[in-house]
């Protein structure tokens, strides 16, 4: 079983290479995936906000799980947003861009999920100690 501490350290690395793609493949993917460009930095913010919040929790090394819940829900919350923006896209027939979204969705949706189990897991852990 994995801990939070690990799971944050990936959280974080997802984060950054979210971010290092979008930087560095931005003006590409405005014109090849026919995003606009609010849209893509909107994405690079969200993740550089993503990584910089993990990698905070895990150097401040905290045990609440309240700060750990919070990103699990905003990772929900991103999720259903790049899937909504996905959509607005496919309507446009602009499939590339539905694609990149849909599946930035459908990794972070994931993500969450996997979030969800460990917290729930260390949620009951300590209530037994």
């Amino acid at each position: 079983m994995i801990s939070i501490r690990k799971l944050l350290m990936i959280d974080f690395i997802c984060g950054l290479l979210g971010t290092l793609i979008y930087y560095g493949f931005f003006d590409f993917i405005i014109k090849n995936f026919s995003l606009p460009r609010v849209v893509v930095f909107i994405q690079l913010i969200a993740n550089f906000t993503y990584a910089l919040y993990g990698v905070i929790l895990y150097f401040s090394q905290t045990q609440n799980l309240k700060y750990f819940r919070f990103l699990m829900r905003m990772n929900f919350i991103y999720a259903l947003l790049c899937m909504m923006m996905s959509f607005i896209f496919i309507t446009n027939r602009l499939y590339l861009g539905f694609a990149l979204l849909f599946a930035e969705g459908l990794f972070i949706f994931s993500l969450a999920l996997w979030e969800k189990k460990v917290i729930f897991r260390e949620t009951i852990y300590r209530k037994l100690e």
